[in-house]
């Protein structure tokens, strides 16, 4: 995936899918020229406690976008 090379905070969706069969899509607020893997950790902390994890931590299951700038500039 090609990430820009704007800098500044920018907002990345994450989804993950869940143990039960569902899909978890999480905000994360990085920088545009985060690194995947660590957009993929902070969505994945954002689950619940609990005694299961609700999401795999499978980052070749993971989709990772980011979403356009309300200024412009985002893909």
């Amino acid at each position: 995936m090609a990430v820009s090379t704007q800098s500044g905070p920018g907002c990345w969706m994450v989804a993950l899918p869940g143990t039960d069969g569902k899909q978890y899509v999480y905000r994360v607020y990085a920088p545009y020229d985060a690194l995947l893997g660590d957009l993929f950790w902070a969505a994945f902390h954002c689950h619940d406690d609990s005694r299961f994890p609700r999401a795999y931590d499978c980052f070749d299951a993971a989709r990772i976008w980011r979403l356009p700038s309300p200024h412009g500039g985002g893909r």
